[in-house]
């Protein structure tokens, strides 16, 4: 899956805003999460952008000058080495910074803030590596921040061992890209390690996080080129989002506590990370935690990490899990419109928000299901689906009217020169058919919410293509004969034989069939 956002390293540009408080909240495993939160800090975002401001500036800085603050926002000088930011502006005190008004100074390696600075945006704070997207330089630039200074008056930040704190020490604001740190080393005051403070730190090799760190936010450690070793602390379940994206150099990560969650672009990128252990501990895996990571075994167009499908090929056909299969990271399969058939082994124990997605574009799908729980986000957006077919009697449906769509769409020529607005291409539209057993809670869901239902019949016996009462390898063997169209070949049960439900016999079915007789 593509990345919407990518740290700098990758040649990519990152524009933050100031953060609502000098503590941050950004810890997200799931891009669910993120976007919850990231929509509550809105409501108190600073500055405030509906605020009226006027423009001043100081020297080679910009500022926006608002009734009773100013805020910094751009360096015109390129070549700056050092600057020291102004405590007033227009006579209005200087709260924080916006914009990564630092982006393009790629000289600059010192930055001084004054007493009045209350907001500390990070990455927005010590940001040199800004590239234009159509103009990117064939070798992305380098973090230059060695050293922020922050005067003792300041009552909200202080400096320890070049490395910037609340003043209680107690939250760790960031240390500065370029500084000379090989190791951690944090003070034994501090329980959180605040959204991208150690990003891009250009020196840093091993991350053994103390045990008295209780938070570590979004991407703290992402992007660092030459990080080698991490090691997570005792009491933390989560990973949050983009934690080591970026870290090319990372072979090895170990956590002492019980993970429950790998958070959103945990590991993305991570390449030389050529093992990894999930822990069965692990419940949830947010989206792209491990894209183009080392660890990914590609099968059949599916990306695992063990037995976790982490991602998929953009123009995968057909998704048929393996077996063992215990988990489903968030939006796993988001996007893929080449895609007809889903199939979900019985051992699926957890599946992630938004799993599926292909709304009106080119290909109806069918969706097998053999899991025990469905989430009221796990297929709500899967749209293309004509039919789903739920196998466990007792699945767990989450009671929600959008749980499983009411109807599917798609584009009707797959040529269509662009799907990117279906409003402007014939598509088909129907009714979602759901499918299961008399009685189940399949039918229930059915019933509660109008849709089509269709029994799945109990008198075919699955599998048993030649009719002999019982599944095993010469089924395997006539269908095989029957699909690669050896002459004199007939099948004397063809519904059994159709095991994905889509009244056709193809190669799909045959797959379905080997993986039901190794499970027997």
């Amino acid at each position: 899956m593509k990345r919407i956002i990518s740290m700098l390293t990758a040649a990519v540009c990152i524009l933050a805003a100031a953060s609502a408080s000098p503590v941050f909240a950004m810890e997200a495993g799931t891009m669910t999460e993120h976007q919850e939160q990231w929509k509550a800090e809105q409501e108190n975002a600073f500055p405030d952008p509906d605020a009226v401001s006027v423009k001043a500036t100081v020297g080679d800085l910009e500022f926006s000058v608002y009734d009773e603050y100013a805020v910094l926002t751009n360096c015109t000088d390129r070549e700056v080495t050092a600057v020291t930011i102004p405590a007033y502006v227009k006579e209005k005190p200087v709260l924080g910074v916006t914009d990564s008004p630092f982006g393009f100074c790629r000289k600059l390696t010192e930055i001084t803030v004054p007493e009045t600075m209350q907001y500390i945006e990070w990455n927005s704070l010590v940001t040199t590596t800004i590239v234009n997207v159509n103009n990117r330089p064939s070798e992305p630039p380098v973090a230059s921040v060695a050293s922020v200074h922050i005067p003792e008056e300041n009552p909200y930040y202080t400096v320890l061992d070049g490395i910037v704190y609340s003043k209680d020490l107690k939250t760790l604001i960031g240390c500065p890209p370029a500084a000379e740190i090989t190791e951690l080393s944090i003070s034994a005051e501090t329980e959180t390690i605040g959204d991208y403070a150690f990003a891009e730190q250009q020196s840093l090799e091993k991350a053994v996080i103390p045990d008295q760190i209780r938070h570590i936010c979004n991407g703290a450690f992402a992007a660092c080129p030459k990080l080698t070793y991490a090691e997570y602390p005792a009491d933390m379940t989560m990973i949050a989002g983009d934690m080591f994206f970026g870290c090319e150099s990372l072979t090895a990560f170990s956590a002492r506590g019980e993970l429950h969650t790998i958070g959103y672009g945990a590991f993305s990128k991570c390449t030389s990370l050529t093992e990894f252990t999930i822990p069965e501990t692990v419940t949830a895996i947010g989206s792209s935690a491990f894209e183009e990571a080392g660890c990914i075994e590609n099968v059949g167009g599916v990306w695992y990490v063990q037995n976790w499908a982490v991602g998929s090929d953009e123009d995968v056909p057909e998704v048929i899990l393996r077996e063992g299969t215990v988990g489903i990271a968030e939006m796993a399969f988001f996007n893929r419109s080449a895609v007809t058939l889903l199939d979900f082994p019985q051992s699926v124990k957890y599946v992630g928000d938004l799993c599926f997605f292909a709304l009106s574009r080119s290909v109806p799908s069918v969706l097998h299901y053999r899991g025990s729980v469905i989430g009221a986000r796990t297929f709500a957006p899967a749209k293309t689906v004509t039919d789903f077919y739920i196998y466990d009697p007792a699945c767990e449906i989450a009671d929600n009217e959008q749980t499983i769509p009411a109807a599917y769409k798609y584009a009707a020529n797959a040529d269509a020169p662009d799907l990117t607005f279906p409003e402007l291409a014939d598509s088909v539209t129907g009714k979602i058919t759901i499918h299961g057993y008399a009685g189940s809670t399949a039918e229930a869901y059915a019933k509660k919410y109008d849709r089509p239902f269709e029994v799945i019949p109990s008198g075919t016996l699955a599998g048993d293509v030649n009719a002999d009462r019982s599944v095993g390898i010469a089924d395997a063997v006539l269908l095989a004969k029957w699909l690669t169209c050896v002459p004199d070949t007939v099948l004397p049960d063809p519904q059994a034989a159709d095991l994905d439900r889509d009244t056709r016999l193809t190669a799909a079915d045959l797959t379905l069939l080997k993986r039901l007789l190794l499970t027997e």
